[in-house]
């Protein structure tokens, strides 16, 4: 049995069955140091990434998926947009801010600060897949890694296609 402290969750291994990938992926641009884990063995694929509080920058906790790779029937990568509002308000405080840069800079620098920081999360690229049963999952990553997350969910498929049966 192999045990991997990188891998998520601190991944054990069963016996038999070998890690062909890992992945970690950038979580959130705030929050840099935070990642999305993602492992696919022979048998499995396993994922965790962080649950986010307050205005997602404090971790509280984590969120985990562990799907057989034979109860997989699809994985996809879209980007797309997880709150309207956040994304509007973003823009707006992004516009304010730039109008109080000639007022008063300190508050311009905050509201523009705010703005982007409501605009990089209010979008987001899970990777989503569906299983035998259709029921769904999703592994969560950073938007501005989506050509990435695209790239593994290829690769599951690739790896899907290949499986017997």
């Amino acid at each position: 049995m192999v045990t991997g402290s990188n891998l998520p969750n601190n991944l054990v291994v069963g016996e038999g069955e070998t890690v062909t990938s890992f992945l970690a992926f950038r979580f959130s641009l705030i929050a840099f140091w935070l990642q999305t884990r993602v492992a696919m063995t022979d048998r499995r694929l396993v994922a965790q990434w962080p649950k986010l509080r307050f205005i997602n920058t404090i971790p509280m906790g984590s969120y985990y998926v562990d799907v057989p790779l034979a109860q997989i029937a699809s994985v996809a990568a879209i980007t797309r947009i997880q709150n309207l509002l956040e994304l509007l308000l973003g823009i707006f405080a992004v516009f304010v801010g730039t109008v109080y840069l000639t007022e008063s800079v300190g508050w311009g620098i905050g509201f523009i600060i705010f703005g982007l920081w409501s605009l990089d999360s209010s979008l987001e690229t899970p990777i989503s897949g569906t299983n035998t049963d259709g029921e769904t999952f999703s592994i969560y990553i950073h938007w501005t890694q989506r050509r990435s997350a695209g790239l593994l969910a290829d690769s599951i498929n690739n790896v899907l296609s290949r499986l017997p049966g």
